[in-house]
């Protein structure tokens, strides 16, 4: 496996607490797979000493994959989630006790029940998602039902009590379970010594609880070592805390700071776009991602006169890529849910069968193709009366969406709605790109 030599250099990293800086398509998973070697068989660790985490089970599965592929088979050596390393630890401590974890798709069930006793009807499952968050929120940060408003602190109540019935745990109780365990430094002692090396992706991610519980689990932090983009942090109403990954210099005064700089995903005037716009972001390292990515790649803005017109203009739109690059991927990214069901429809009834998902969820994903729709004032942006740090929020979004095209990026918005006048997105100002609008037709403005 060939690396650059600022990967290299990260990979070689010999000892202390270390963050990797990692853009989109920096090679981010080639680089731990590589560090993971590198520790075991250069600098003789043992692998059952390495704990190599994730956020989602598909991305440990994915990194596990690769490094079997490449360098075969590690028994010992451990891959997963946060969530579940902090279970293996209690299923180890506690042999005896009954842990029944809930899934996803259960813990929303649970809190659909609670909120439609509270509202007399069903929820819509966005406003189920969005309780949901914040119950996950408030109790990863320790707050618990006393600090939500009325309205949330009833529906938590209820979710929680129903919880304890069931004898239910979510993966806030599993951390905590752990915060109460490590309190006894015998214990907190012996995972220390049985996980001397800690290596965690996508760490502009982690929210205060879990990072408490690592900095414990890596005592001083000698061999924590970390990889993440603070321009990607978008999960801020799960919990997570960009603060952790800014102030990483904080926590460990020695860590070394590596910046990758090569991507090899993005074309260069879709990453030049990207890079203009993120820019404008006040809380972030500073750092200049270079293309080596597909040199013809190409950016169009798509400008309509109603939103009527933008959605067909949509779908014509991935039907022209769909004829020219047949052999191609390509996705459909929307800011919410709502977008997503109506421009499912309209490809689906177009004989469409493209991807469409939201922007959360492409994360960590990459196409040749990446259409944009919507992208206009009060949609992305969400509001014109964000705070500071939530309008960089929704622009590390929207960066997240553009950064997922490697040859073509289209990006469309309209000038009216429901007979009202609106404004494109201020990103696109941003991006540098430039877009013209013909009464009733298309333009595509390249760069």
């Amino acid at each position: 496996m060939k690396y650059n030599k600022r990967q290299q250099a990260a990979i070689l990293h010999r000892k202390g607490p270390a963050l990797v800086l990692a853009g989109p398509g920096s090679g981010k998973t080639a680089l731990i797979t590589g560090r993971v070697y590198t520790l075991i068989h250069k600098f003789q660790i043992s692998p059952e000493k390495i704990a190599v985490l994730s956020f989602t089970r598909a991305s440990a599965r994915d990194m596990k994959l690769r490094y079997e592929k490449l360098y075969g088979p590690e028994k010992a050596l451990s891959f997963g989630t946060i969530h579940s390393l902090f279970y293996s630890i209690l299923r180890r401590e506690y042999p005896q006790k009954n842990f029944d974890i809930m899934g996803e798709g259960r813990r929303l069930k649970l809190v659909e029940e609670a909120l439609a006793s509270c509202l007399g009807r069903t929820p819509a499952r966005e406003e189920t998602e969005l309780i949901s968050h914040e119950i996950r929120k408030l109790k990863s940060e320790g707050a618990g039902a006393g600090q939500a408003s009325e309205g949330l602190r009833t529906v938590m109540d209820i979710y929680e009590t129903r919880r304890r019935s069931y004898l239910l745990l979510d993966f806030e109780d599993i951390l905590w379970e752990c915060v109460a365990l490590f309190k006894n430094p015998a214990v907190l002692r012996r995972w220390q010594q049985q996980f001397t090396h800690i290596l965690i992706d996508e760490f502009q991610d982690v929210s205060p609880l879990q990072f408490s519980l690592l900095r414990s689990l890596s005592g001083a932090g000698e061999n924590f070592f970390a990889v993440g983009d603070e321009d990607q942090a978008i999960y801020g109403f799960r919990g997570a805390d960009q603060g952790i990954i800014l102030h990483f210099k904080d926590y460990f005064p020695d860590a070394r700071i590596y910046r990758l700089k090569e991507c090899y995903r993005c074309g260069p005037k879709i990453l030049r776009a990207a890079r203009r716009m993120i820019s404008h972001n006040r809380l972030r390292y500073k750092k200049k991602l270079v293309s080596r990515g597909p040199r013809q790649d190409r950016v169009r803005i798509l400008a309509f006169a109603h939103q009527e017109e933008e959605m067909m203009g949509l779908v014509a739109a991935v039907k022209a890529d769909l004829i020219s690059y047949p052999r191609d991927n390509r996705a459909v990214l929307c800011r919410s849910n709502l977008q997503l069901q109506q421009i499912s429809k309209a490809l689906e009834e177009a004989g469409v069968k493209a991807d469409c998902l939201t922007m959360h969820g492409a994360k960590g994903l990459e196409y040749d193709g990446v259409f944009l729709p919507f992208m206009n004032e009060d949609r992305m942006p969400g509001s014109k009366k964000l705070s500071r740090e939530d309008m960089e929020g929704e622009r590390r979004l929207l960066y997240v969406a553009i950064t997922r095209a490697a040859r073509r990026l289209y990006i469309s918005f309209s000038l009216s709605a429901h007979e009202k006048m609106r404004e494109a997105s201020r990103f696109l100002g941003e991006t540098g790109l430039k877009a013209l609008l013909y009464e009733n037709s298309v333009l595509g403005g390249g760069n």
